[in-house]
């Protein structure tokens, strides 16, 4: 019976490598896995349970047939250790959802995004940005790091498509050949996102030129609305508690077999099935008056989000922040007082940060259909833009911010105005710039550096 109780013994141990607090943290400590708590508390019981379990069976207090069911569920724990062993080790390619975090990106990451209107792909470096591989050491070059959301990132094309990597052709081409610029946008980020970037990213980089994109309208919203978030008293324990289980479950499914699942011979992650999971998640949460607002959206759009054809990020934008454009281009109204602030800090550290290491930085306003009068079909909200157009007061709020800070700025909302045809510049659903219109951005902006005399 002795020898017995120690082969029953072993395999609990055995499973018990993978079972426990410290195994946990090991496997997922670069993953979102590694904050749900209710996991920690998991692992920890599963840990006690299994030394009582062997302390029992070594003291023959269980009997045969409870013994047999629980080395049945150590063969379960063992097998499923070794296949999350396997998924992670999967992670150590380009491919990774577990990759290491770089200063923007996970390090060597690959997705690629196909809709109805692009078919592109993000591949990071192996520092963490969207670009090329680079030395840390800029040796004699003259670097330029540009900062920014999606507009900054190349929503919707390839890296060489990208407002940066073309106002550095451009620069070249106008003999300005020691020029290098790299791409440090993110999709979904604004002022605040680019400061914490920048604390990692300048000094290591050491640019002579900080360029920072900042969005129309949209940068000013997401201040207010993440300020509102972080100063409430909001925590998990207002969410319910299915919602909660619900993403644990899914956040932790992902990151334990979410490299073996999508080792289908592709060369990169595809996010089109993942934005269609997204957006019924996020309509299945929906209160009523969020289902009335979405409900007003044109059949056309609707579709696209139901078929993953649009970003379901958008969808927050156009359901929930539909009153933000009006009340944020309105200089005295008091949420944007107060989102102005919060970018005038930001760009007071930006620039502090960019003083230590002798960068010179910019401040650049981004345009956007909303304000150009170009063709978009997005939201029922599209029928007050050519009115935005009219009455545009985010520019001369943006460039306030400049002046405050005794900052460079570019501005290149008339040219696009003068822009025509108004419907070939911009994805028509998506409303991201296109190939041209980033084309457009990076030699407005090429020019102005060098008129304004901002680039030797």
């Amino acid at each position: 019976m002795k020898n017995e109780s120690k082969i029953y013994n072993f395999f609990i141990i055995v499973a018990l490598l993978f079972w426990n607090p410290l195994s946990f943290y090991l496997l997922y400590k670069n993953t979102p896995v590694i904050d749900i708590i209710w996991l920690w508390v998991i692992y920890t019981i599963l840990l006690v349970t299994g030394v009582i379990i062997t302390v029992l069976i070594h003291k023959e207090k269980i009997n045969n047939r409870l013994k047999d069911v629980i080395l049945s569920c150590a063969f379960i724990g063992i097998l499923s250790g070794i296949v999350v062993c396997i998924n992670m080790n999967m992670g150590d390619d380009n491919n990774s959802l577990q990759t290491e975090q770089g200063i923007i990106f996970p390090k060597n990451y690959s997705v690629r995004s196909q809709t109805v209107e692009f078919d592109y792909k993000i591949v990071t470096n192996s520092i963490g940005i969207r670009d090329r591989e680079i030395n840390i050491d800029k040796q004699d070059k003259y670097r330029i790091l540009c900062f920014g959301d999606s507009w900054t990132m190349g929503f919707g094309v390839n890296i060489e498509n990208s407002w940066p990597r073309k106002v550095q052709d451009y620069l070249h081409a106008m003999q300005y050949e020691n020029v290098e610029v790299l791409n440090c946008g993110r999709a979904g980020r604004y002022t605040t996102n680019y400061l914490e970037y920048m604390n990692s990213a300048v000094p290591l980089l050491k640019p002579d030129l900080v360029l920072v994109g900042v969005l129309q309208l949209e940068d000013l919203i997401q201040l207010y609305e993440n300020d509102i978030k972080s100063g409430s008293k909001t925590t998990n324990e207002d969410v319910s508690l299915t919602v909660q289980l619900k993403y644990a479950i899914k956040t932790y499914a992902k990151h334990s077999v979410g490299n073996i699942l999508n080792k289908q011979g592709q060369n990169e992650v595809d996010l089109k099935q993942s934005h269609i999971n997204s957006i019924q998640s996020k309509l299945a949460e929906y209160d009523y008056l969020q289902k009335k607002q979405y409900e007003l959206l044109s059949d056309s759009v609707k579709y696209l989000f139901e078929t993953g054809n649009l970003n379901p990020g958008l969808l927050n934008h156009y359901v929930d922040l539909t009153y933000g454009i009006s009340a944020f281009n309105s200089p005295d109204h008091a949420a944007t007082k107060l989102a102005l602030n919060l970018m005038d800090r930001d760009f007071k550290e930006m620039k502090s940060l960019c003083n230590e290491n002798n960068a010179k930085l910019i401040f650049i306003n981004m345009p956007t259909a909303r304000f150009t009068g170009h063709k978009v079909s997005r939201t029922p909200n599209d029928i007050f833009n050519d009115f935005l157009k009219e009455n545009n007061h985010i520019d001369s709020l943006y460039q306030s911010i400049a002046m405050q800070n005794d900052l460079p700025y570019i501005e290149m909302t008339s040219h696009f105005i003068d822009l025509h045809p108004k419907d070939k510049y911009f994805f028509k659903f998506d409303g991201h710039p296109n190939i041209k219109g980033y084309d457009e951005i990076a030699r407005y902006i090429g020019s102005e550096l060098i008129t304004q005399k901002i680039i030797n």
